[in-house]
């Protein structure tokens, strides 16, 4: 999804939570399902929305209305507006998955507004405001579709996407990193290798709720394989600690977050060797 609705799409400065939605990322579903495509694999994360996959479910045909009847695109802005939601004549013949690796789930303090929505440019001020409309739009959704997965883990995950696509896809949600690892028989080069390297391009707190480079330390400590990580920032080194042998980041006291971006293959190239020559 984060290729049409991700935040590397965004400077920093033209980040907008209150607008951006995964209309783009239900095109592309629609379009999959049109071409007769039986089966979509949606990766969820990296996101720049917080919509709740509502601007995914107009894409694929579903309409969302006020009170008086005035047609609304949907937003995280038009949360509160958002009265009746009238489902497509059809629904959509693929099934459609989600993979993810959070388990957060969509409302309330551990859920995606809270947890993501900062990181994507909302307003503190507006965290709270804006997690009281979805949760109350998610009661009028759940009158109205029968449905409420708010509190399905992984429903948060892409801002909401996950809850997207449980209730208006009847889709499913699965572990990505699970999805991946079975599919590219990860256990089995694990157990063949003297040492696991892994990493991403940020290392924190959020790592431990079941990204990739947790899986994959989880899945070496269980076969006796030392794993380090490597990552462009680290944050919450004392968190992570417990779970790698060795962490290194290419930013450091020495290296701008801009440095490490102009020239990150070298700066790479350094790090790993002096993991390597430090062992």
């Amino acid at each position: 999804m984060s290729a049409a609705s991700g935040l590397w799409r965004l400077k920093a400065g033209e980040l907008d939570p209150m607008q951006a939605t995964t209309f783009g990322t239900g095109v592309q579903i629609r379009q999959l399902s049109e071409a007769n495509v039986s089966r979509i694999l949606v990766g969820l994360g990296g996101s720049a929305t917080t919509d709740a996959g509502l601007g995914m479910a107009a894409a694929v045909g579903y309409k969302f209305y006020a009170n008086n009847g005035e047609p609304i695109s949907p937003s995280p802005a038009r949360f509160s507006d958002i009265a009746v939601i009238e489902p497509p004549p059809h629904p959509l013949p693929s099934e459609v998955i989600g993979l993810s690796d959070v388990e957060t789930i969509l409302t309330g303090q551990g859920g995606a507004i809270h947890t993501f929505g900062p990181q994507k440019g909302l307003a503190p001020s507006m965290v709270d405001q804006l997690d009281r409309d979805l949760t109350q739009l998610v009661t009028r959704i759940e009158k109205q579709l029968g449905k409420n997965f708010s509190n399905t883990p992984r429903s948060g995950a892409a801002g909401g996407l996950g809850y997207g696509i449980l209730t208006f896809l009847a889709g499913k949600l699965l572990s990505g990193f699970d999805f991946l690892a079975q599919n590219a028989k990860l256990h089995d080069h694990v157990v063949e290798a003297d040492l696991v390297i892994t990493g991403e391009g940020k290392l924190d707190r959020q790592t431990l709720h079941g990204k990739g480079p947790f899986g994959v330390a989880a899945m070496a400590s269980n076969c006796g394989k030392p794993v380090w990580a490597v990552a462009g920032v680290i944050e919450d080194r004392l968190a992570l600690a417990p779970h790698f042998a060795k962490i290194i980041s290419l930013v450091d006291e020495n290296t701008s977050s801009a440095e490490a971006l102009r020239d990150a293959p070298g700066i790479l190239f350094e790090r790993v060797r002096t993991l390597l020559v430090g062992s």
